[in-house]
């Protein structure tokens, strides 16, 4: 006598793989760093998380501020991102342009970053994370 075959569902076709873009992220940052090796290493920074840096030090972005004279130009460049990133100064002060950039960034709530994340200033001791749980 044959045996029934056992009753298995087909499995449903398997999707091709979605190619996912690199979400573009907009790197907000005091002009006083353009071209500096804390620009080129945010942006390294960036670039290996995946994500496509708009950086506004280019020609470009200058043109089109100098044609203007109008900061708007680069709220425009963030509307145009997915994320913003950006960097302070070593104090944590936030320069006039990069906190409007910020700010537009939050209104129309975009993703932020922090860059650097300053885990090594801000690390504390046991003991005074003990006298911070008080």
């Amino acid at each position: 006598m044959e045996k029934p075959e056992p009753n298995i569902a087909t499995p449903p076709p398997v999707a091709p793989p979605v190619q996912i873009l690199p979400r573009r992220v907009y790197y907000a940052h005091p002009p006083e760093t353009y071209g500096s090796g804390i620009e080129r290493t945010d942006t390294a920074t960036l670039l290996a998380l995946g994500l496509n840096v708009f950086n506004p030090n280019n020609t470009v972005s200058e043109v089109l501020y100098l044609r203007r004279k109008d900061f708007n130009v680069f709220l425009e460049m963030v509307a145009q991102c997915d994320a913003l990133a950006f960097r302070a100064h070593p104090d944590g002060g936030i320069p006039a342009g990069v906190a409007k950039e910020v700010a537009y960034a939050m209104a129309i709530q975009l993703p932020i970053i922090e860059l650097p994340c300053g885990i090594t200033r801000r690390s504390l001791t046991g003991e005074e994370t003990r006298e911070w749980l008080r």
